[in-house]
């Protein structure tokens, strides 16, 4: 669980400005501070609307307790005393790596690439994300790996030999990942051009390497959808009802669109992308 922190929403005004009626009424009347359970997911969070001041009875405080202290604040809302951020960047990070990882073994099926033509590139830096090599795997018998910290990938590598009859091979350089079918990136690094590969990418800002890399992932889960309070970030209300209301549908989620410089990139347009690859790959050989 965990508690929401957002401005209620002022009235809006009428031709630019504010009908004197309303100036009054604010000041003789400020509105108060509400707080709202909202049930979601087999969970549930609370949804605290800030007046004119912050302050709870008995009923708003046991409220506050049962979210274990766990916020998130709407831009230009200040954390209050004694609680602390739901979630954090590695989080949020954590949460999109999943969900991108879902989305490329999904293009990639979507494209009808045949089996033993498949292969993933797996960009880890910090080697932080081993665990999802069997997830690749199942889609793709090649599973190429980039990363720093071989030594945090190579008990996950040998889990993957003994149990799918599959060698993952660790790039020396990022340029040796130019044959691979698509890209997974976690860290959110500079490449050297492998283009025309696309790259799904977990970092939040767009890279310009000259990669065909694709992020800011959207999608939709139409009951989260609804209820997120004003100026509350969207990532992370979704890694908090994964990590603080143990929503695990969450990392099952894939994007139904991404950005690739100023456009919306739809599933079935990467999915395409990768057979495109594919047939040129064909007709150099």
């Amino acid at each position: 669980m965990f508690v929401t922190f957002s401005f209620q929403k002022e009235p809006e005004p009428q031709n630019g400005r504010l009908h004197i009626k309303d100036r009054i009424r604010r000041l003789l009347k400020p509105p108060q501070t509400t707080f709202e359970r909202v049930e979601l997911l087999d969970s549930f969070f609370t949804d605290v609307r800030i007046g004119a001041r912050l302050c709870a009875d008995e009923k708003q405080e046991r409220l506050l307790r049962q979210s274990c202290r766990m916020a998130l604040c709407a831009e230009g809302c200040e954390l209050p005393q004694g609680f602390r951020f739901a979630v954090s960047d590695g989080d949020i990070l954590r949460m999109l790596v999943h969900i991108l990882c879902h989305t490329a073994t999904e293009a990639l099926d979507s494209s009808n690439l045949p089996l033993y033509c498949r292969c993933i590139a797996f960009i880890d830096p910090h080697g932080a994300h081993g665990a999802l090599l069997e997830q690749l795997i199942k889609f793709s018998p090649e599973v190429i790996v980039y990363t720093e910290n071989r030594r945090l990938y190579q008990g996950y590598a040998d889990k993957v030999l003994e149990e799918y009859g599959a060698p993952i091979q660790f790039a020396e350089n990022p340029q040796s990942l130019a044959r691979a079918s698509l890209a997974l990136d976690t860290g959110g690094i500079p490449l050297p051009s492998i283009y025309p590969v696309p790259i799904l990418t977990a970092c939040l800002e767009e890279i310009a390497d000259g990669n065909l890399r694709l992020w800011q992932p959207d999608w939709r889960l139409e009951p989260a959808d609804a209820v997120i309070p004003p100026g509350i970030n969207r990532y992370a209300f979704y890694a908090a009802l994964h990590d603080r209301c143990k929503a695990r549908e969450i990392y099952r989620l894939r994007a139904s669109t991404l950005r690739c410089k100023n456009r919306i990139v739809h599933l079935p347009d990467i999915a395409s992308q990768i057979l495109l690859n594919q047939s040129q790959a064909l007709i150099v050989r």
